[in-house]
């Protein structure tokens, strides 16, 4: 993702189960206190399955289109810094 600052901004794509009952919130929380500010995503998205290529590897470039053809929730906990 583009960001203002550094370029490129993370963001992950989230597959949770049907019972799972995983938030942003949650995520963000869990990420802030495990990894280092810079590496903490800017932007989240939750998904059911993510696409994948023939060989069965996640299509990057397929995560990548519809990244472009949607409008992204940015992670709060980024914009207070």
């Amino acid at each position: 993702m583009p960001d203002e600052i550094l370029g490129q901004a993370i963001k992950a794509f989230l597959v949770t189960g049907k019972e799972a009952r995983l938030t942003q919130d949650d995520v963000l929380k869990h990420c802030s206190k495990n990894l280092e500010s810079f590496m903490v995503p800017k932007y989240l998205e939750f998904h059911d399955v993510l696409p994948k290529s023939a060989s069965g590897k996640i299509d990057k470039k397929k995560l990548k289109t519809m990244t472009e053809s949607k409008e992204d929730i940015p992670n709060p906990l980024q914009a207070q810094q």
